[in-house]
């Protein structure tokens, strides 16, 4: 199997919320960059309503299985008008996005937006109602698409056909409407607190294609995932699955427990609706030391995984 790697640059045409951990007093925080699970959400639902004509559930599930399988989005990060890519990256003077201290760029990148509802009987604050939350300034992004689309390619689970597939364009046919894969991911709305209209993206230039990524690492494209090059000395740019964590000799960075919201199939109540297993990851920017056999793919949703190397890269 190939992939074609290409690369996005989208900007930011208002504030964008991406909700991170639990809330500190009134203060909802969000991630300094766009995750890679985030991007499946939204271009999950702009390709849904391409062939909706009223909201179908079990369409709308179809999609995103679609998409997390032939669509991999990467980790998308903020671009300086300099065009240095500020990704998290963990040094000897603390966490730095890019060559900008933590400090500095929520000095320059991070706003904040606060509310509160009115009691209408007294026309003023209603108690308790009072919220802010943190919001990334409207900037430039960096980010990756992975696709295995070749032309001919027929899905039994969706009315769907690529018709072509090439370093232009990538037309599917969906319910016999040609859809356009760049085209329609040319405005998208991402993140939360989307009704008080944050999280607008425009895709600002024609995609390109590359075998890099974040001009840092070469990627493999010629396996049953794309895969990351590996060195002795890695800094990671998404979440990095820690299962099988006895491969990594040392870590300079932070440890999350990866959690989110997934489709509910048991209990037929649709999206969102089931929390899913918990997943112990290194953050976006830690380095970690490696063993020189080690093999690294890009998986569902562009976190990073470990991978049996006398196994090669095989999707589940």
């Amino acid at each position: 199997m190939s992939w074609k790697c290409y690369e996005l640059k989208i900007k930011a045409k208002s504030p964008i919320h991406i909700g991170y951990g639990s809330q500190l007093g009134i203060v909802s925080r969000t991630r300094y960059y766009i995750p890679g699970k985030t991007m499946w959400g939204a271009v999950t639902a702009i390709l849904s309503r391409n062939i909706m004509e009223s909201y179908d559930a079990e369409i709308y599930k179809k999609i995103g299985e679609f998409v997390k399988n032939h669509l991999i989005f990467s980790y998308f990060y903020p671009v300086t008008k300099a065009n240095n890519v500020l990704y998290p990256n963990y040094t000897d003077e603390g966490l730095k996005f890019g060559g900008m201290s933590k400090e500095e760029f929520e000095r320059e990148f991070i706003t904040s937006y606060l509310s509160t509802a009115l009691d209408k009987g007294s026309s003023t604050a209603e108690e308790g109602s009072l919220h802010e939350f943190e919001l990334i300034s409207p900037v430039e992004f960096t980010g990756y698409l992975f696709t295995d689309l070749e032309k001919n390619h027929a899905s039994a689970m969706l009315p769907f056909f690529v018709k072509e597939a090439d370093e232009e364009e990538i037309i599917v046919q969906l319910k016999g409407e040609d859809v356009e894969i760049f085209d329609a991911i040319r405005e998208i709305q991402v993140g939360g607190e989307r009704n008080y209209g944050f999280g607008w993206l425009n895709l600002n230039e024609q995609p390109i294609e590359t075998d890099e990524i974040f001009a840092k690492y070469r990627i493999e494209l010629n396996s049953d995932y794309p895969g990351v090059e590996v060195k002795k000395e890695m800094v990671a740019l998404s979440h990095v699955l820690m299962d099988g964590n006895e491969r990594i000799e040392w870590i300079k960075g932070d440890i999350e427990p990866l959690v989110g919201r997934e489709w509910d199939d048991e209990k037929g109540k649709g999206a969102g609706q089931k929390i899913s297993d918990v997943k112990i990851c290194l953050t976006p920017g830690t380095r970690f030391g490696l063993k020189e056999d080690e093999k690294i793919k890009i998986g569902e949703l562009g976190i990073w995984e470990f991978f049996d190397v006398n196994r090669g890269f095989i999707k589940e």
